[in-house]
């Protein structure tokens, strides 16, 4: 993105008063939501929410159930969009764990997170990957 002028910056949902790391509550992501949006008029928001882990008080959520998986997060992407209701927000969950992206190309997860941890071992998640059968 940087290439394109675009500078991205990482926050964390509150789980608790005092902390953060995480999705615990569609009330405390909304809130956190809304703050964001209104602090800064230019940066746009988006998620990176793991499906598995939303609560009943997700919007759409007993609706979403009973669809099949991409077209659950479709529906709950657009409730999602429709109760923050902000042209700088861009819904999105994450269907499959977001563990699983790290061994989509290990390599190039290597690279990217020695830039905050240099003394991880190159090829560690290569290693991972290959002791277990695609």
């Amino acid at each position: 993105l940087l290439p394109l002028g675009i500078y991205a910056d990482v926050r964390r949902l509150r789980t608790s008063k005092g902390h953060r790391g995480g999705y615990t509550s569609f009330g405390k992501a909304e809130f956190d939501i809304g703050q964001w949006l209104r602090e800064d008029p230019t940066a746009w928001h988006t998620t990176l929410i793991d499906l598995y882990g939303l609560d009943s008080g997700f919007p759409a959520y007993e609706e979403a159930r009973l669809l099949q998986p991409y077209a659950r997060v479709a529906r709950l992407e657009q409730a999602f969009g429709e109760r923050i209701n902000h042209y700088r927000f861009i819904p999105y969950l994450q269907l499959h764990e977001f563990e699983a992206l790290l061994f989509a190309d290990p390599v190039q997860t290597e690279n990217w997170l020695q830039l905050d941890h240099p003394k991880l071992v190159a090829g560690s998640l290569t290693a991972i990957r290959q002791g277990y059968q695609t």
